[in-house]
């Protein structure tokens, strides 16, 4: 009969001894972090929790940064291009010619147009997955959480579209003055042709229109 007031003591001792669970709120309002190990990386709205810091880490962290910030330098020269573009073609659309200087500003388009495409893929590497996230499975959710992140696929994709579009256009405009290039070149050889006939008749009157 006098075990029971012992086990119940006891009881009563190991529950004032337990500690509280740590909830998600009392930790945010604390400031503080809950004291458990990171077994993955962790992407936050404005920080990266990793595992450990070592130099995989480092370089899949700052190839994607270094990704996001080479998007937005290159965001800024479509958006010019395309500025550039829609004055000229309010130009051709006001005249219906071509100038000469507007034809040297269509030409330099195609061909920032062109280099821009090709730095995108080559020098930067957007289509190209990291090296230590290509040989180590373990740092492939940091790449692919960030890349999601800093939405380096929807961002690539609309600086692809506006590039597609002054191609589109300028690739309409090259056709444009190859066509009147090709008029002209008609016209030169439909007047040589004529002159060529008005000798030859001289020649078969006996008149010497040169003085030969």
């Amino acid at each position: 009969p006098q075990q029971l007031p012992a086990a119940a003591a006891l009881s009563r001792a190991a529950a004032t001894r337990r500690e509280p669970p740590t909830t998600l709120s009392s930790s945010l309002t604390s400031g503080k972090r809950p004291r458990r190990p990171i077994d993955s990386a962790e992407i936050r709205f404005d920080a990266v929790v990793i595992p450990g810091l070592d130099v995989h880490n480092l370089s899949v962290v700052a190839t994607v940064m270094a990704q996001s910030v080479a998007l937005d330098h290159y965001s800024v020269k479509v958006d010019a291009m395309l500025e550039t573009f829609t004055r000229l073609n309010s130009s051709v659309e006001r005249t219906g010619v071509f100038s000469a200087l507007e034809k040297r500003t269509l030409f330099r388009l195609v061909a920032l147009n062109n280099s821009l495409f090709a730095e995108i893929i080559s020098k930067i590497g957007l289509l190209e997955r990291s090296e230590a996230a290509w040989k180590h499975v373990e740092y492939t959710q940091i790449w692919d959480g960030l890349r999601e992140e800093f939405e380096v696929e929807d961002r690539f994709q609309k600086i692809e579209f506006k590039l597609n579009l002054v191609q589109l256009n300028t690739k309409f405009f090259l056709e444009i003055l190859a066509n009147q290039k090709s008029n002209t070149l008609e016209w030169i050889i439909i007047v040589l042709i004529t002159l060529e006939i008005l000798v030859c008749s001289a020649d078969l009157c006996n008149l010497r229109p040169f003085g030969s």
